[in-house]
């Protein structure tokens, strides 16, 4: 046997086993299966990205309640101020009426 048909007898050897329909469905299957690893993938993401988005929107309405208390106490503080303020005025004209006396 030369050494081209010994070429030629491995060549068409791999094209019949390339070709063959066991070989066909082995590649239809590899790439269903990767279509359906993709979709896993893709739904994965989504599902990943849905929560994600409810967890940023949860935060945002805790942000929202947490700057309205702060609000809040900055007033409450305000006002807490102006009365200690207005009570130790109050405190010193009394001390020193009373050591006039």
């Amino acid at each position: 046997m030369s050494p081209e048909s010994v070429i030629v007898t491995v060549v068409l050897s791999m094209i019949t086993a390339l070709s063959s329909s066991k070989a066909w469905d082995f590649y239809k299957q590899k790439l269903l299966s990767g279509s359906a690893d993709r979709d896993n993938f893709r739904e994965t993401l989504k599902s990943q990205i849905n929560k994600m988005d409810q967890d940023l929107k949860r935060k945002d309405q805790e942000i929202r309640k947490l700057n309205i208390l702060v609000t809040t106490l900055t007033e409450h503080l305000s006002a807490m101020t102006v009365r200690v303020e207005f009570l130790e005025k109050e405190n010193n004209q009394l001390r020193g009426t009373h050591g006039a006396h």
